[in-house]
């Protein structure tokens, strides 16, 4: 799956949020969307912009611990850079927690197995992005800084 330098190549991605402050997932003119804000971070990291298809749009207030995306770019990232790069562009809500190359005829969408619809109740532990806003709120602010966790964590 190794592509040339120039040359198109699909990346697929695992994307997780905290949805409370977006529109749903779909780029909407009106209001923030999990799209956009995706868009952005994964074109600033590729130099040129994406549009980032998902697995399953979500409703505003929705959350995900492993959505999965796919976008087209001639930009050559290893994964560990394309998830690094990427969540430094991110707001807290989001984070992208893996990313690699697949093959040009992937589609986040088509290729789905499952999807989970609005369940109740806790299901695993959540992710980061859903985790540090929890922590956050606790503690009275909307960004935590890593050492509050931390000590928010201990007790």
């Amino acid at each position: 799956m190794a592509s040339r330098s120039g040359e198109p190549r699909r990346v697929a991605a695992i994307v997780e949020y905290d949805g409370t402050d977006f529109a749903g997932w779909q780029s909407q003119a009106h209001s923030v969307s999990l799209q956009d804000s995706v868009q952005d971070a994964v074109g600033f990291v590729a130099g040129h912009p994406v549009i980032a298809i998902c697995a399953g749009r979500t409703d505003a207030g929705v959350h995900a611990t492993g959505q999965v995306i796919h976008f087209d770019t001639v930009a050559v990232r290893t994964p560990r850079a394309w998830v690094l790069g990427v969540n430094t562009r991110l707001p807290p809500a989001i984070a992208l927690q893996w990313a690699g190359e697949v093959a040009a005829g992937f589609h986040a969408r088509h290729a789905a197995v499952r999807r989970d619809r609005y369940r109740l109740g806790p299901r695993r532990a959540p992710g980061k992005a859903v985790r540090d806003r929890i922590l956050a709120a606790r503690i009275g602010r909307t960004s935590p800084g890593p050492d509050r966790c931390h000590r928010l964590r201990q007790q």
